[in-house]
């Protein structure tokens, strides 16, 4: 080591006037490699945040679908005329298609 030079327990990493920078004079790569490692872990982090929220609302979300949906108080009372024989099949499925929005069933002809 010459006059002048500066190093880390008398090892330069560079040789030269360098800007002081790091310990003993020199940039090691060591606060590179900080900074890098800082920002993975912030990235890791903020990924593990949006993965977590979205997991929450995939899970409120499949919940409500479990759930049954609630019974029709007019499609329950005309399933109570229709079991009683109040009312025909044919007059039983045209009203529960007017009441459910779904098309009555085709009936062969015969």
């Amino acid at each position: 080591m010459g006059p002048g030079s500066r190093g880390f327990g008398g090892f330069s990493a560079l040789s030269g006037n360098a800007p002081l920078v790091g310990r003993g004079g020199y940039d090691t790569g060591v606060s590179v490699l900080a900074i890098c490692l800082r920002f993975v872990i912030w990235v890791l982090v903020i990924v593990a945040i949006v993965w977590l929220v979205r997991a929450l609302i995939g899970a409120m979300k499949g919940r409500r679908a479990l759930a049954p949906p609630l019974p029709n108080p007019a499609v329950a009372e005309l399933e109570m005329m229709y079991a009683r024989g109040e009312v025909t099949r044919i007059d039983y499925l045209t009203r529960r298609a007017d009441l459910s929005g779904v098309p009555p069933p085709v009936i062969p002809a015969g």
